[in-house]
């Protein structure tokens, strides 16, 4: 319950004594229970942890120093059981964690290992996580390293203003090199020229393209100048430049004093050689002798006994460029006879090939058209080589069996060196993609090498129309069912995907309705409606192909379209029978008509073009019988009808008839074969040739029996025939039904009298008394019925009765009016 107190601030005391109470019902204490946890998740609620200025993104500059603040922010709600911890991306130990002062403020600054290099990592994620104990919470603060140029400088003290100080023995030789010139934070492969712009006093002074400086003159100490002022002026091949002041002081000669035995060294190392790498070693001439290093650096050290100067860490240039040159001013002291000299040595740090060519991208993905041309520019890639060391870089290309020869380098720049074709099999096979590496090498030693990989992606062009393909000419028979495929039109595209092509018909198919129909996507025509080659036997139908989706990103006004007309052919079907106009021939002859002789020429045609018609006599051809030998008297030639014996009309022998009802059949040349039947009547006049009587003497022949067969020709009609005849006869018989009907309908008004109407009627009186009896004879009345009855409407309309042979009938005298009864 104290801890309780402790967290929430409640107080616990008054609780415990609510719960020690026996009094208390159950239900109080869950009521207390409940205010507890609210009050306890509200406590938690306002003492959640949150950041005040975060995220952020902050920039510093590359060459910052160990110790600089990088970000400070407010953690609110912090605690003593609060704790904060980062994690840095991508990893490195260029940071400290933060650090909380009493006001809650985190600060976050650059190591003692902090070496900051833009070209390396231009950005660090450093993700913060603050747990105060009711909860926790992560941001990210994101650090861009800005890069920093580097100027022309002369080495300090050099170009200070106090300038540097040599000093030298007054017996100096004249070559001996007294003083190097150095400059700092110049890039690697730099040429430099030195001048000596002013001495004062006079003096003669040599300094060479190195920035070594010599004395052209011998000094002395007691009648000569003791001191000479030099500016130097250092000039790079970029233009820039630097001045610098060098003082030379002479030395008397005594054999207490401490002399170096180079003054001005220049040493050249490589980087990366490690902590504690023998750099120099300066020797002094003198008794008891010390070394000491003036200059201020943590790079190098110096042994004071045996005067060897080292490193004191692994120099690496890529992180600190500033150690490329450094001037290193050392003092040799005589502790003893209180005498001193220095020399300076110049430390040249050679940058060493150790990282590899950086390019960006790293990797390349470009989409080309393949109807880019040859040497056309897909891309230029941007390396450098964070190597200091003026290194040259070279390119070169890696492709496989696919992608060589397909590219090349000009300089940096990628270039295309063969056409592309993305409708070629190959270009499926590879995905359309040529797979290539581009390999960079440093000219450093050890040659380091770097790849960037590039993936060119070829991208359709929509170049070719579709083009047709035969057949053109596709035949369909008339009486084909609806829904027959006739045939398959086919047109092909060059352009991957290949045969992508959309068929319609344009034009020749009719209108209402359209006659055939085809499938856009296969090609396949079909039939729409019944064919009849009689009416039409050839269609001309144009028909456009359209490619489809040819391009990157389809563009329907750039598609191309080809027409072709094809031809459909419709083949006759014998599907009309014969009609002959007219159906009835009459034609009147001699009997003596010789044989072989026209008769009829029997006109009739077929809508089948291509039917040929066969004409035969099928009945009427009587024939006469002599000797049982049959004498047909007619025959067909073709549809021409013409005799083919004499008649006969002797009596007594054999008379032919005077008439004949020949019927011909015309058939077509199927299959299926139709007939029709024409009816010709020939009337044959008898006619008898008087031949004059000869004086010869005629030569009785002996008469040769001959068999004349009679032929009883019978009548067999068609069966159309029979049923064109039941049906005319079933017509005739409802039409007189109808008839008798309409008739019984017209006396139904008679049937409808009642019996009384049907005796004998008396003359109406209402019609004057000038009316005369009906001259029928009088019908006897009626004994039953002595009363006077009401006259009916029909004893007002008929006023007498009489009977014809058949029935009975009223009539009006008047009007002459009937009605049967």
């Amino acid at each position: 319950m104290s801890e309780l107190s402790t967290y929430t601030g409640i107080d616990t005391t008054s609780l415990q004594a609510a719960f020690t109470r026996t009094t208390m019902d159950r239900a109080a204490t869950l009521r207390l229970l409940l205010i507890v946890l609210l009050q306890v998740c509200g406590s938690f609620c306002i003492y959640e942890p949150y950041f005040d200025t975060l995220p952020q993104t902050v920039g510093i500059p590359e060459n910052s120093v160990p110790g600089t603040t990088v970000y400070s922010f407010t953690l609110g709600n912090w605690y003593s059981m609060s704790t904060v911890s980062m994690t840095v991306s991508p990893a490195t130990t260029f940071f400290n964690n933060p650090s909380i002062n009493s006001g809650k403020t985190a600060t976050i600054k650059l190591s003692s290992s902090a070496a900051l290099n833009a070209l390396m990592v231009n950005q660090y994620n450093i993700a913060i996580t603050y747990t105060n104990g009711y909860g926790s919470i992560s941001s990210n603060l994101y650090v861009q390293i800005t890069p920093v140029s580097y100027p022309l400088q002369c080495a300090t003290p050099f170009s200070s203003q106090v300038g540097d100080t040599v000093q030298v023995l007054e017996n100096v030789p004249k070559t001996t090199k007294i003083y190097t010139a150095i400059t700092t934070n110049a890039n690697a492969g730099t040429i430099f020229s030195y001048n000596i712009m002013q001495v004062v006093p006079n003096g003669d002074f040599t300094i060479d393209a190195s920035g070594n400086v010599y004395p052209n003159q011998a000094f002395n100490y007691q009648t000569g100048d003791r001191s000479f002022r030099l500016t130097i002026k250092v000039l790079d091949q970029h233009g820039a430049s630097c001045l610098g002041t060098l003082t030379v002081e002479v030395l008397p000669i005594d054999k207490t004093t401490i002399s170096f035995k180079d003054v001005n060294q220049a040493v050249t190392i490589r980087e990366n050689t490690g902590p504690a790498a023998v750099v120099a070693t300066v020797t002094a001439l003198g008794t008891n002798v010390h070394y000491q290093l003036i200059t201020p650096t943590s790079a190098f050290q110096i042994n004071e006994k045996t005067g060897v100067i080292r490193t004191t860490y692994n120099l690496d240039l890529d992180s600190n460029p500033g150690l490329a040159v450094t001037s290193l001013l050392i003092r040799a002291y005589d502790p003893v006879h209180k005498v001193s000299a220095t020399a300076t040595v110049q430390v040249t740090v050679q940058d060493a090939n150790d990282i590899p060519p950086l390019c960006t991208p790293a990797v390349i993905v470009t989409h080309v058209p393949e109807t880019t041309p040859i040497a056309g520019t897909l891309f230029t890639l941007s390396c450098t080589d964070r190597d200091s060391t003026g290194n040259t870089l070279s390119y070169s290309i890696q492709a496989d069996s696919v992608s060589r020869y397909m590219f090349r380098l000009q300089g940096t720049t990628l270039e295309l060196n063969n056409t592309l074709d993305y409708d070629s099999a190959v270009m499926a096979g590879v995905d359309f993609q040529y797979p290539i590496t581009i390999l960079i090498k440093d000219s450093g030693v050890p040659q380091l090498t770097t790849s960037v990989s590039v993936f060119v992606t070829v991208t359709p062009v929509n170049e070719f129309p579709p083009t047709f393909k035969e057949p053109f000419t596709f035949t369909v028979n008339e009486r084909s069912p609806v829904g027959t495929v006739i045939g398959v039109v086919t047109a092909t595209d060059r352009d991957w995907p290949f045969n992508n092509v959309q068929y319609r018909i344009t034009g020749g198919n009719g209108n209402n309705p359209p006659q055939f129909y085809i499938d856009p996507r296969s090609g396949q025509i079909n039939l729409l409606s019944t064919l009849d080659f009689e009416r039409q036997s050839t269609y001309q139908l144009k028909i456009e192909a359209v490619d489809m989706n040819q391009d990157l990103q389809p563009d329907p006004n750039r598609q191309k379209t080809a027409l072709q007309t094809i031809t459909i052919e419709v083949q006759d079907t014998n599907d009309n029978p014969p009609v002959c106009n007219p159906p009835y021939y009459e034609a009147t002859i001699f009997s003596t008509l010789k044989a072989g002789q026209e008769i009829v020429l029997v006109q009739c045609t077929d809508q089948d073009i291509t039917s040929t018609l066969t004409y035969t006599l099928m009945g009427g051809n009587l024939s006469s019988v002599v000797f049982c030998i049959n004498y047909n008297r007619f025959t067909m030639t073709k549809s021409t009808l013409v005799s083919q014996n004499t008649f006969s009309y002797l009596k007594p022998g054999v008379y032919d008839p005077t008439t004949y009802e020949l019927l011909v059949k015309v058939t077509d040349g199927g299959p299926p074969t139709f007939s029709t039947t024409v009816t010709v009547i020939v009337h044959v006049i008898p006619w008898t040739t008087t031949v004059p009587t000869t004086p010869l003497k005629t030569t009785k022949v002996t008469q040769v029996p001959q068999i004349v067969t009679v032929f009883d020709n019978q009548w067999i009609p068609d069966p159309w025939f029979v049923a064109v005849l039941a049906v005319t006869g079933a017509l005739l018989l409802l039409a007189l039904a109808l008839l008798i009907w309409k008739l019984l309908s017209m006396t139904s008004l008679c049937r409808r009298v009642p019996t009384e109407m049907a005796k004998p009627l008396l003359q109406d009186r209402t019609f004057g008394d000038t009316a005369a009896p009906t001259p029928e004879r009088s019908l006897p009345q009626d004994p039953r019925k002595n009363r006077e009855r009401t006259p009916s409407p029909l004893s007002l309309q008929f006023d007498g009765r009489a009977q014809d042979p058949w029935r009975e009938y009223l009539f009006s005298s008047v009007t002459g009016q009937r009605c049967w009864v």
